[in-house]
């Protein structure tokens, strides 16, 4: 058995197979499957499974591996991984997973903000991807503007301990 983390939730993993364009994951013994349709890029599949057909975009930075399916991010820890600050291994330092702009701040600083909660939304690739607290906390500071430029692991919002 395999552990990893989605979303700060424990996981456990059986197998992860990629056969003449097909994969299967298990997790927590439940089986996802389907095809690789198309790579669009080195960072985004076209892919058909149970759900239908759609992007599958895929991006690292020191938070840890994100998933991006139809809209949704998930984090993907993997055990043992290392992280490139204490502040972003903490959750306090919320980081760009890609290069974008800043389309919409949606929490102001010094709100209040809960895990899993969408603090602004970066826009790449012709999509919006959500950049969501990873715990629950204060919003200390916003390093950026909407319309910015932002690259990879660029700080875009700092927390603080509630």
């Amino acid at each position: 058995m395999n552990q990893l983390k989605i979303n700060q939730q424990d996981f456990e993993y059986q197998s992860f197979v990629i056969c003449d364009q097909k994969f299967q994951l298990e997790l927590n013994a439940q089986k996802y499957c389907g095809e690789i349709l198309k790579m669009i890029s080195p960072h985004c599949l076209l892919v058909r499974d149970q759900q239908g057909v759609y992007e599958l975009s895929f991006y690292e930075n020191a938070q840890g591996l994100f998933v991006n399916k139809q809209g949704r991010v998930y984090l993907v820890e993997l055990p043992g991984r290392q992280q490139a600050s204490s502040q972003a291994a903490s959750g306090l330092e919320l980081l760009s997973p890609m290069p974008g702009k800043v389309f919409k701040i949606l929490k102001d600083e010094g709100s209040a903000v809960k895990a899993g909660e969408d603090v602004l939304l970066l826009e790449a690739m012709k999509m919006e991807h959500p950049i969501k607290a990873l715990q629950d906390g204060i919003v200390e500071k916003i390093y950026k503007k909407v319309g910015e430029q932002v690259s990879v692991q660029e700080i875009l919002v700092k927390l603080k301990e509630a």
